[in-house]
């Protein structure tokens, strides 16, 4: 039996950082304004994996959608 190949699709956060640029917010005001933390947001720099929850707080935060945060390549 062959079973289904499929690739996993890498995570870019640079469409938050775009964002961020515009709207001129630091990671580090992102930190103070909520309850993440810093080395957490950092990890987004980075496109390292963090939870969806970190990503919901960040699109309520910024009044997003995670679609206008998250890029899939």
């Amino acid at each position: 039996m062959k079973l289904n190949t499929f690739s996993i699709k890498k995570i870019s956060y640079s469409p938050l950082f775009e964002i961020l640029k515009q709207r001129k917010i630091s990671l580090y005001r992102i930190a103070l304004d909520t309850d993440l933390s810093f080395p957490t947001l950092l990890k987004l720099k980075h496109n390292k994996n963090v939870s969806l929850e970190t990503i919901k707080i960040i699109c309520s935060y910024l009044n997003t959608q995670i679609q206008e945060v998250v890029r899939f390549y």
